[in-house]
This record gives C-alpha cells, sequence and structure tokens, in this order.
C-alpha cells in the first residue's frame, strides 16, 4: 500500500490488524494520523517526530502524564503550552515544578499561571488589561498566550534598562483588550522605534 492508501485505511477504520505495524512506520504523517484516531498515545507521545506528539496531545491532552517530568521534553512541553490561552492549570503548575526552578525559566508561563489561579477583586473585574497591568496584577494576562505575554516581558525588559520610556509599553497593552492578535504589530513598532 503507497502512504496515501495507509492514510485513507486509517481514516476509514479498516485494516486494524495492520495499524501495530503502522504505529513505527518511517512517515510520520501514518503515525500521525494513528494518533489523531485515537490509537497508541501511550506510545506515540514519546514519537521523534514533534506533529505526531502534538496530535496525541490535541486528541488526548492528559498524555502529557507520560512526559511531564522528563528532561528530554521540556523544550516540546514549553512550546506546547506557550500556544494555549487556557491550559490545564495543573499540568502547567506541574510543569512548572519540574522545570523552572530558576526564576529566569519560563518567566511567561509563570506569569500565565498566575493569571489563571488568582481571584479578581471587584475593582479588578473593571479595570483593563492595561489598568492591571500597571496595578501588577497578573491579570493583565488572562486573556493571552504565553508567546503574547512574552512582547510585555520583553518590551518591559527594555524600559527597565533604560532604552525606552514606561509610557511606549501602553499601545502594546491597549491591544490585549482591543484584539491580542494586534499585539506584535504593537511590539514590532515598539522594537522598531529603539
Amino acid at each position: 500500500m503507497t502512504n496515501y492508501e495507509i492514510l485513507k485505511v486509517i481514516r476509514n477504520g479498516t485494516h486494524r490488524e495492520k495499524y501495530d505495524e503502522w504505529k513505527t512506520h518511517r512517515s510520520s504523517d501514518i503515525r500521525k494520523e494513528l494518533a489523531k484516531q485515537g490509537y497508541f498515545h501511550e506510545e506515540l507521545i514519546f514519537d521523534d517526530h514533534h506533529y505526531v506528539r502534538d496530535m496525541v496531545l490535541e486528541t488526548n491532552p492528559d498524555a502529557i502524564m507520560h512526559i511531564i517530568d522528563n528532561l528530554e521534553y521540556e523544550r516540546f512541553l514549553s512550546n506546547y503550552f506557550e500556544d494555549q490561552t487556557e491550559p490545564n492549570i495543573e499540568y502547567l503548575t506541574m510543569f512548572l515544578n519540574n522545570f523552572a526552578s530558576q526564576n529566569n525559566q519560563h518567566p511567561s508561563l509563570k506569569v500565565k499561571l498566575a493569571a489563571l489561579t488568582t481571584q479578581p477583586t471587584v475593582f479588578e473585574t473593571t479595570m483593563t488589561s492595561k489598568q492591571l497591568y500597571y496595578a501588577q496584577s497578573p491579570l493583565w494576562a488572562k486573556l493571552l498566550n504565553p508567546k503574547q505575554i512574552e512582547y510585555v516581558i520583553r518590551a518591559q525588559d527594555t524600559i527597565d534598562k533604560g532604552l525606552r520610556q514606561q509610557n511606549e509599553i501602553d499601545p502594546i497593552l491597549e491591544a490585549i483588550d482591543i484584539d491580542p492578535q494586534k499585539m506584535w504589530p504593537c511590539y514590532a513598532s515598539f522594537l522598531y522605534n529603539l
């Protein structure tokens, strides 16, 4: 069978007697399709190809338990969490406990966890993300994924080094409540005007 035919067979749920053989197929697309269809998650979470591991976690987030404390997968897990606006708090906490023992490790993930676990006061519920940021409440980051949080952290580092004025971060912070996707152009503008 060609790879295309194998993919079609897996999608149709036929020839299941071959799945055990195909879980180690040289084509990552075939292994990824098996993961997508719910097969061999406990094995494919260790696949060499990160797209296969991504698919395992997309279809079975609990499979993360197989690698959450494995140093070999720290980068993969960091990338996995960085794309999530609402990560599983328990798994993010476990990841940070395992891989962020020093203050400078995974700062955007730490901010994200704080944003998810902080109960807002009545007053904080009325505040904009910009106001929350200046009030030093982690809740400013609640609507963001860690990659977007990183824009703010890096901009603030630039300001702290004396290279920019504090109010120059405002367009980035204001974009949070308008459209978080607009943070990147604001951050790029901030960098360009250095």
